[in-house]
């Protein structure tokens, strides 16, 4: 999270601050998650998210994964890859699963 910081306050929502940093602020601008997707990386795009405990469970994550998918990076083969090769912490494995349980329900 300390590197999402570093872009500080703006806009609130989702934003793209660069090729491969994603922020998500608050109403007040402030910092409170984001994400690195870098489709650049060989054999899957690297996604690495990270909300602040404060915020989870409020559908900052969800959001972001849509905003990224829409600029047509494969969110779902790269989780797929960090499922496979156990990369995702016990956080990220329940949200991922939550998540497919909800898309399948639709």
């Amino acid at each position: 999270m300390a590197t999402l910081r570093t872009f500080g306050r703006g806009r609130p929502g989702i934003t793209r601050e660069t090729e491969i940093y994603w922020v998500v602020r608050d109403r007040r601008g402030r910092v409170i998650g984001g994400a690195k997707a870098d489709a650049n990386v060989p054999r899957a795009i690297a996604l690495d998210v990270e909300i602040a405990p404060a915020h989870r469970r409020q559908g900052h994550a969800s959001r972001l994964y849509e905003a990224i998918a829409a600029t047509g990076i494969d969110v779902e083969a790269a989780s797929d890859y960090s499922l496979e090769q156990r990369l995702m912490t016990p956080l990220g494995y329940a949200f991922q699963v939550g998540r497919r349980h909800k898309q399948q329900a639709e």
